[in-house]
């Protein structure tokens, strides 16, 4: 890619970020962006045409970051029904200690923003320890998610250790066989 295109696209997301803790995200508008990354509207949509790209784009960085590959799944020890809680705390501490995915997920009509990180997280563990269907794992990552969204939205109102016992018993009852 183009060094001026690689420069303005993450001018754009800086701009973004920026903007994503001083107002709600539903609230960023194209227009203000721009002028915040100091590029030219036609520059935004020539690069990603839509700003749920951008956010896409975004949270899937994010998602990145948390992340296990194959190699830390297969090192961790499966419990004896194949779901690890020490996979569940480890994915739990690291979403938490995202300020952007936390961001994210607690603001008023979120909904967008925790399909896109249900769709990535499928790709990080769901689908990596378990053959369920893509609905079952979605279902279970949407499931995980308002658990970890409630438990923050809550300050943290119970301990890690509760909350991976949530998630790892309603893993064990969605993918039990």
């Amino acid at each position: 890619m183009d060094k001026r295109i690689l420069k303005s696209t993450q001018k754009i997301k800086n701009a973004y970020l920026d903007m994503l803790f001083k107002i709600e995200p539903n609230k960023i508008q194209v227009k203000d962006l721009c002028l915040a990354a100091h590029v030219n509207r036609s520059t935004f949509y020539e690069r990603f045409g839509f700003i749920e790209t951008l956010e896409s784009e975004i949270i899937e960085e994010e998602m990145k970051k948390i992340t296990f590959d194959g190699i830390q799944i297969d090192a961790l020890p499966k419990e004896s029904d194949g779901i690890d809680k020490e996979l569940i705390r480890k994915y739990i501490k690291s979403f938490c200690g995202n300020k952007i995915l936390i961001r994210m997920c607690t603001v008023e009509n979120r909904e967008k923003y925790v399909d896109i990180i249900a769709h990535n997280q499928i790709k990080i563990c769901a689908s990596a320890l378990t053959e369920v269907s893509y609905y079952g794992a979605y279902f279970q990552c949407i499931g995980a998610l308002a658990t970890i969204i409630e438990w923050v939205n809550n300050h943290k109102n119970q301990s890690l250790n509760d909350i991976v016992d949530i998630v790892y018993n309603h893993s064990i009852a969605m993918f039990a066989k």
